[in-house]
């Protein structure tokens, strides 16, 4: 396995709204959640939102709404799902793209401010996303050390170092100055 650069994926003060459908009780043969599921970005307003109601709240008579399952090609019912979905966005060092969580990359980092491991002198709570598609929280409990409870870090994002190495399902590897590296 080669080695991965880490970016700092910075929040910037925008979400993207998606109109999403979806049936938990039916089953998608070939979908990768189990279930059918379909989701249509329609735009991206400034956070925090002035108006939560209004922003949150899209008739369903709307026409962007999807009418069916990409997957299988079902349409969903009235009684279905209907989630005005929002990601925060973010911008990536090195590159500027703005992402949403939901769309990072191994060496993504990026601080989960909502999580409450910040014992770190930067009061930050780093997640790492490794070359298996896992998120690694460097600053969150370990499962593997658990006489320590977590990892060590040094440095600042994206340039980090973590100590002991990082062990999650099928991966095993080191980041090293902000390189996750397998050697």
């Amino acid at each position: 396995m080669s080695d991965v650069t880490c970016h700092f994926l910075e929040q910037i003060p925008k979400v993207r709204r998606s109109l999403r459908r979806y049936s938990g009780d039916r089953k998608c043969p070939n979908g990768p959640y189990g279930y059918c599921n379909a989701e249509a970005p329609f735009d991206e307003i400034d956070y925090p939102v002035k108006t939560i109601i209004e922003s949150f709240f899209i008739p369903q008579d709307d026409p962007r709404w999807p009418k069916a399952c990409p997957i299988c090609g079902v349409p969903f019912s009235e009684a279905d799902t209907w989630q005005v979905f929002v990601d925060t966005l973010h911008r990536r060092s090195g590159t500027n793209e703005i992402v949403a969580l939901r769309q990072a990359e191994p060496g993504d980092m990026w601080d989960a401010y909502w999580m409450p491991y910040t014992k770190n002198a930067d009061v930050r709570c780093l997640v790492v996303k490794l070359p298996n598609g896992c998120d690694w929280m460097i600053d969150g409990p370990s499962q593997q050390h658990h006489e320590s409870g977590a990892w060590t870090r040094t440095g600042t994002p994206p340039n980090i170092s973590a100590r002991p190495s990082i062990l999650a399902t099928d991966y095993h590897g080191w980041l090293r100055n902000g390189i996750l590296t397998s050697v």
